[in-house]
């Protein structure tokens, strides 16, 4: 039953999945931290240590997780397979504590973006990518 919740909720959505299984989420599209621009990324984002400081605390995140799988169908049981994974990572400006830009994802999952990650904030803060462009990569349906 559950699965066929969830294939409603994709169809009804109109979300695409690549090749990588994220939790089907209806609500949440990405959410970017405001006061972050091109012209301040040298300072913030591309600064060492920065994201860290803006890192929402573990418990904070596990009940968003709890409550997100919660609201899929998803057992308590089961959450230590998901992480709570920012849509728009935090180091390329993406909305630190919006549960809008924060979703359950598998961890094998989570690793893999995580390459794309690391990737896109290298290009972004070494000019070759705009900020925007960045962003764009994790606003795409395969994220969300």
């Amino acid at each position: 039953m559950r699965v066929l919740a969830i294939i409603v909720l994709l169809v009804l959505s109109g979300s695409a999945f690549s090749d990588m299984s994220f939790a089907p989420q209806t609500v949440t599209l990405g959410r970017l931290n405001p006061s972050i621009t091109q012209r301040n990324i040298q300072s913030t984002i591309c600064k060492p240590g920065w994201t860290a400081k803006q890192r929402p605390s573990l418990a904070w995140t596990y009940a968003l997780k709890v409550r997100q799988l919660k609201a899929l169908g998803i057992p308590a049981g089961e959450a230590g397979r998901y992480w709570a994974d920012h849509i728009v990572p935090i180091g390329l400006g993406g909305a630190p504590r919006s549960p809008r830009n924060i979703q359950p994802q598998l961890i094998a999952d989570a690793k893999a973006k995580d390459v794309i990650e690391i990737k896109t904030y290298h290009e972004v803060c070494r000019g070759k990518k705009t900020l925007k462009e960045g962003q764009s990569v994790f606003l795409q349906s395969q994220f969300k």
